[in-house]
């Protein structure tokens, strides 16, 4: 039986991340159920960068992983961020809850913008 310095339970964003960073100086196994890695909440959470997802500590962790986005070392093959735009919409009478939405986008995604609003 083989054995390791740490064994991470899950192949998730957070986990292969964990894994690769405490590889430099220790054995680590990475147990994962799935046949591919990162494959369900993290494949949809990687799929889209959003400075506005998820409460306060989410946020801030988002807004700290921009300057790597951004700029990601010459090893890596790919851009990892392009520009794409997202729509919120919500049902009639729920205007309310979309101003709250773009006021507290606003003030991280500077260029968020109403196209219209119907009362």
């Amino acid at each position: 039986m083989k054995s390791y310095d740490v064994l991470i339970v899950g192949g998730g964003m957070a986990g292969v991340s964990l894994g690769f960073e405490l590889s430099a100086d220790r054995s680590v196994g990475l147990l994962e159920m799935e046949a591919t890695l990162a494959f369900h909440t993290t494949g949809r959470s990687a799929a889209a960068f959003l400075e506005s997802y998820g409460g306060p500590q989410i946020r801030a962790l988002t807004i700290s992983s921009r300057v790597f986005l951004e700029n990601p070392p010459e090893t890596f093959e790919s851009v990892l961020l392009r520009p794409l735009p997202l729509l919120f919409v919500a049902r009639e009478g729920r205007g309310d809850l979309l101003r709250q939405l773009q006021a507290e986008i606003s003030l991280l995604v500077p260029d968020v913008r109403k196209y219209s609003e119907v009362l």
